[in-house]
């Protein structure tokens, strides 16, 4: 017995599942209390349990997310991103495939009565119908900006990889101010490849200034100067994380 509680997966799994027990209590008291609904307070408990420590980069161009930032892209590393990104933003909302949702069905269930989860279904949502949901929602909750992962995937590598140009190209199109978050030590908590659980975890972020699609002459100046600083401050931020 004492393998088992000690065991890589178990611990994995059993935070996983953890996860969905707070979203779920959340839900019953919304249906049966009429309480609100409040995902920060999910990710605060699950952080503070896991005893994550944050702190903002010393190269970070920002020191916050700006209240007229509507987009905020982010590095996607592992299962972490849905509770850190949440936990060091404060108050956001997720674009996500609609797989995640149909995997961790409460998330999911959550996600969809909170407006915490903007879902898509990747490679089939055309990108006008995506236009429309984001300005929807946007317009619905203008004090909450969306985290976007615009590598397109969970991506562990060690240096920066093409960004996708879908919700960048939206940002321009319907001048959205956005902003980069890079934020390190994610995949150290939580990961579902290794199946690891780390506690007393140190997460550094930086934010980037706010990138206001008014002020370029095109998509691909647009593109070109949040690309390089996206290269610039995964360059800084990874360095400044202290090694294994």
């Amino acid at each position: 017995m004492t393998f088992i509680r000690e065991c890589p997966m178990f611990l994995f799994v059993r935070y996983i599942l953890w996860g969905q027990w707070l979203l779920l209590k959340q839900l019953l008291n919304y249906f049966l209390h009429s309480s609100a609904l409040n995902s920060y307070d999910v990710e605060r408990v699950f952080a503070e349990n896991l005893r994550v420590t944050t702190c903002l980069s010393k190269t970070s161009p920002s020191s916050s997310i700006s209240r007229d930032t509507k987009v905020v892209l982010i590095n996607h590393r592992c299962f972490s991103d849905f509770f850190i990104d949440g936990f060091i933003l404060k108050k956001c909302t997720h674009l996500s495939r609609w797989a995640v949702g149909i995997f961790f069905p409460i998330f999911g269930l959550y996600g969809l009565i909170s407006g915490r989860i903007l879902f898509f279904h990747r490679g089939k949502t055309p990108r006008k119908t995506l236009a429309s949901k984001i300005a929807l929602h946007l317009e619905k909750n203008p004090d909450r900006p969306l985290i976007v992962y615009p590598e397109g995937t969970r991506y562990l590598g060690t240096t920066p990889r093409p960004l996708k140009h879908g919700v960048i190209k939206i940002c321009f199109e319907q001048n959205l101010p956005c902003q980069i978050a890079i934020i390190w030590g994610k995949d150290r908590i939580l990961n579902e490849k290794t199946f690891s659980v780390s506690y007393d975890q140190l997460c550094i972020y930086s934010f980037s200034n706010v990138f206001l699609p008014a002020e370029y002459v095109d998509f691909d100046s647009f593109y070109v100067a949040i690309s390089m600083t996206w290269e610039n401050m995964w360059a800084q931020v990874s360095s400044e994380y202290p090694s294994l």
